[in-house]
């Protein structure tokens, strides 16, 4: 998959999961994300959190990346193969 470098910025991210045991019998999964780039770390313990919390990093770290876009590069069935025209990023 060829991307056009010139017009897109790259963040690096690991993620690290395991589960916990709450109660006895009864785990509950937890994250660790890592922004490689600005090296902050930060933790969550639903899913629901996770996005948001990816765009806070984007945002703490003076990125201008918005929801739709970051969806739309993480989107399992989006052409990610060349960026999106000048009047697609515009509209």
């Amino acid at each position: 998959m060829a991307l056009d470098s010139t017009n897109r910025q790259s963040h690096l991210f690991t993620l690290r999961l395991w589960t916990e045991e709450v109660e006895e019998g009864q785990t509950e999964w937890r994250g660790r994300v890592h922004y490689v780039t600005s090296d902050e770390v930060r933790y969550f313990r639903d899913w629901p959190s996770l996005i948001p919390l990816l765009l806070a990093m984007l945002r703490d770290g003076e990125q201008k990346h918005t929801l739709p876009e970051l969806l739309q590069a993480l989107a399992p069935d989006g052409d990610r193969s060349k960026p999106p025209a000048q009047d697609e990023r515009t509209a």
